[in-house]
């Protein structure tokens, strides 16, 4: 079982946002396959909302890793 309080690390989102969109096309159809606005993806990115989730953080490496 992965310890999320050990592998969580919300100052990924940025990084981890740009890589998603480089993957999907645009951050509106990354927005779309993870189920969450443009805008909240945007502020994660820009530093503005620094709750990334570790469930998003899971769904965005899913997508860059692939």
């Amino acid at each position: 079982m992965i310890d999320a309080r050990l592998h969580h690390d919300p100052a990924k989102a940025p990084g981890l946002i740009e890589a998603a969109v480089m993957v999907t096309g645009s951050q509106r159809e990354l927005a779309d396959r993870l189920g969450v606005t443009s805008k909240y993806l945007q502020h994660l990115k820009s530093g503005f909302k620094k709750n990334m989730s570790y469930t998003l953080q899971v769904a965005l490496e899913s997508l860059t890793s692939d």
